[in-house]
Parts: C-alpha cells; sequence; structure tokens
C-alpha cells in the first residue's frame, strides 16, 4: 500500500495526476496500432486503475520520504457488516485514483449520518412506506433537473429517468432474493478510515442503502482513503508486532488490522462461545483483557461487557482499539481487586490467563481469595498454566489445572468445573458454574 502523507498543497513540484494521465495517453497513441487505442478508450476506466498504480511507483521511488508501506497488508476487499458504516463524509474521494491513499487534514471531521442522506430517505419512504417513485423528493427534483436539459445518470427525459428507478428497483429486489453479490473488484462500495479507525462511507450509495435496509450482515467494501493519523497508529502496532516476533497477542477484529498475525487464533472465544449457557445475551467480565478482542467479539453477540486492565500500554491499545469500531463495552484501567463489585452479577468472567498470577505471592493470593467470595457470577472460563512451567516454579501456590478448578469452587459461588478443550499452546480451558 503506498501512502500519501504530505497531501495535495499547492506549490507542489510532484507529478499532477492530470499532467500524468495526458502524457500517458499521447505515449500510448504514438507506440499503439490505432484498433488498439480504440480498445482502450472502450476499457478506460480499468486502465486508469492500473495507471495510478504505475504513477504511485513512480511517486514512491522518486519521493520516498513521504510513503510507508503496510508490511502486513494482503486484501483487496474486506468483509464488513454495513451497521458498521454510520457516517458519510462530506468530501467524496475518487474510488480508482484515491484508492489506498493515506491523506491527512480534516475531511473525517466534517460527516453527516448515511441514513440522512437524500437517496436513503427516499427508498427508505418508497420501500417501507410503499410510497411511489413519482411522489418522494428524490425523484421530483432529479426529474426536474433533467427536464431543464442536465443529464443526470445517463438519463435525458422522464422515460430514462424512470427506467433508471425501476432498474434500481430490480437491484433491489436481486439483493433480497439472491444475496449481496461479489461486483467487480472496483465497483465494490468503498469506505474511508478516519483518524480513530472509524469506517466512513466514500461511494456507491444505492447498493449501501439496498445493504442497510435489506439488513444483509456482511458485504464486501474497498478501502479507499486512510487518514493519516490512523495510519501512525496502525504502525504503533506493526512496532510492538515486530518486538514480539511478528505477533500481536490475539486477533485484531478492525478490518484494516485483521491481516496482523497473532499468538491466539479464535479458538479460545469458539469453545467458549459453543459452551456458555445464553449465548446471545448477558453480562461479560474479562479481566486482564489486554486489548479487548472477548469484549470486542462477545458485544457483537449482544453481551454488555467490561475490560479489565492494569496495564498502560496494553490499556492504551485497547482504548484505541475500541473507539476505533465505535463499541460500547466500559473499561476498568485499575487491579481487579479494587473493581467496586456492588453486588451486581455477571454471566461470564473471563480469566483466561491471568488468575494464576495472582497465586505467585501470598498477598495478591489472599486479595484472589477475597475478590472469588465476592463475587456473584454464573460461569468462569480460566485456563491455567502447566504447574511445570518456569514461571511457577517459585509460586506461593502452584496448581495443577483440576486442583486449580476446585480452589476456585471453594472460594466461590461456584460448584461444577470441566475441562472444554485446548488452546493454540495446548493450555487447558476450563469451565467453571
Amino acid at each position: 500500500m503506498v501512502i500519501d502523507l504530505s497531501g495535495n498543497k499547492k506549490g507542489s513540484n510532484r507529478l499532477s495526476d492530470s499532467s500524468f494521465m495526458h502524457w500517458l495517453k499521447n505515449i500510448l497513441k504514438r507506440i499503439l496500432p490505432k484498433p488498439t487505442v480504440q480498445w482502450l478508450n472502450r476499457r478506460r476506466e480499468n486502465v486508469r486503475s492500473r495507471s495510478w498504480r504505475i504513477l504511485w511507483s513512480i511517486r514512491e521511488q522518486t519521493t520516498p520520504q513521504k510513503y510507508c508501506h503496510d508490511p502486513y497488508e494482503t486484501n483487496e476487499v474486506y468483509w464488513v457488516n454495513p451497521k458498521k458504516i454510520r457516517y458519510r463524509t462530506l468530501k467524496e474521494f475518487n474510488c480508482l485514483r484515491d484508492h489506498n491513499r493515506v491523506i491527512g487534514g480534516n475531511w473525517d471531521i466534517l460527516l453527516s449520518l448515511f441514513e440522512e442522506n437524500y437517496f436513503f430517505r427516499a427508498y427508505s419512504q418508497h420501500i417501507k412506506e410503499d410510497k411511489p417513485w413519482s411522489d418522494t423528493a428524490y425523484y421530483k427534483h432529479h426529474l426536474s433537473e433533467i427536464l431543464v436539459g442536465k443529464v443526470r445518470w445517463g438519463c435525458r427525459n422522464k422515460e430514462q429517468w424512470d427506467q433508471r428507478c425501476a432498474m434500481l428497483d430490480s437491484i433491489y429486489q436481486d439483493i433480497k432474493s439472491n444475496g449481496y453479490r461479489h461486483q467487480k473488484i472496483e465497483d465494490h462500495i468503498g469506505v474511508n478510515i478516519g483518524r480513530d479507525g472509524q469506517l466512513l462511507f466514500n461511494n456507491a450509495q444505492h447498493r449501501m442503502t439496498f445493504c442497510k435496509l435489506l439488513e444483509v450482515p456482511k458485504i464486501p467494501v474497498r478501502i479507499t482513503v486512510r487518514h493519516a493519523k490512523w495510519v501512525m497508529f496502525k504502525n504503533n502496532i506493526f512496532d510492538y508486532a515486530k518486538s514480539r516476533e511478528g505477533k500481536v497477542y490475539a486477533p485484531l477484529t478492525h478490518i484494516d488490522l485483521q491481516s496482523v498475525p497473532s499468538s491466539y487464533g479464535h479458538k479460545r472465544f469458539e469453545l467458549i462461545h459453543k459452551n456458555i449457557a445464553a449465548p446471545d445475551k448477558g453480562t461479560v467480565l474479562d479481566i486482564g483483557s489486554h486489548w479487548g478482542y472477548f469484549c470486542h467479539k462477545f458485544e457483537e453477540l449482544g453481551f454488555d461487557c467490561l475490560a479489565v486492565e492494569n496495564d498502560p500500554e496494553s490499556w492504551y491499545f485497547l482504548e484505541k482499539l475500541r473507539r476505533a469500531e465505535e463499541c460500547n463495552f466500559s473499561v476498568f484501567n485499575k487491579s481487579i481487586f479494587s473493581l467496586p463489585l456492588d453486588k451486581k452479577k455477571y454471566d461470564i468472567v473471563l480469566a483466561l490467563a491471568v488468575f494464576h498470577h495472582f497465586t505467585k505471592e501470598e498477598k495478591t493470593y489472599n486479595q484472589l481469595i477475597h475478590f472469588l467470595k465476592n463475587l456473584r457470577v454464573g460461569e468462569i472460563y480460566f485456563m491455567p498454566p502447566d504447574p511445570e512451567e518456569p514461571q511457577m516454579q517459585n509460586a506461593f501456590r502452584n496448581f495443577s489445572g483440576d486442583e486449580f478448578a476446585e480452589f476456585i469452587i471453594k472460594n466461590s459461588c461456584l460448584s461444577n468445573y470441566k475441562q472444554i478443550g485446548f488452546a493454540e499452546n495446548d493450555r487447558k480451558l476450563y469451565k467453571i458454574w
């Protein structure tokens, strides 16, 4: 991915977009036969897209200080729930010319709700209220422009405009009957990524409208522009991963970060989800949340989550990623032993790789006992280490997996336990209820 961090400032001595295209067009006319040039003209959009890639490559080589690379990026298409795309930027970027560019500035500040745009409101009335096209403000506005000589989507008269509206209805019905189909890669719905990681609609408003109204669960999108500040945060993640054998701890759920390798995959979540009593609602307390992976996943299912993370570095990434995906879960950035329980009951407590740290010293061991005795909970999931691991050799208490489960039962309101599987590192995963 080539990234332009400089913006488009006046007085720049870079090769301009229009001059490059004009230069390329003249060269092609000189060296190619006329039938080939005519064929290329018919394929203009495809050629333009590839030409921009050549231009970016030239720019990168000539001014490397203005560009950087995403070392993990592998995708051209990303799958996302349309509900996550709530806003649109007032500035629309060209989905071909600006594809994969990164631009600073305030373009991501002035936003409007997608569902308040002209077409969405009109089509919502047309479908939900059975309002005829001709009665919508959208139809009337564009028809009035066509009747005074303007061309809209290739329509020059009322008959063509009515055909265009009928065609939109047929696309809507096709998605309703057959689901959202893959488009040509250059025709996918386009999104931009703001400074905080927010997904912002860019182009293809008709298809996005249809998908939102039909509540399509996942759609393919392409990223057009990324904000420079978001790229700076991505670089923080890359630096973190590089210092840890090229991996982060758990999978990253943001579409622009999913290609970053992780030590753990989705196996633990899948095992837990398969075993919880109520798989789609309730409260979750995630102790040692790290960057919030489980809170992201459980919130998607409809759970109310609280992430507990005392490490400042982890808390920094946790908050950034929570904001990037506009999540609603709460964060407590102090020791779990400082958390006011206030007789609140949690349906699920996740303590996957944390409880054993409290058994290494007498003080925290006793604090753990006090915490468990005051905790009102339906289920606990935890993942104890092998007692032979070096980190546990001088621990105040060093339990085997079953012994640890019995210790939790003895000091809590729970009475049963079972092993439900193994994590990627072969640690046992327990459920206690």
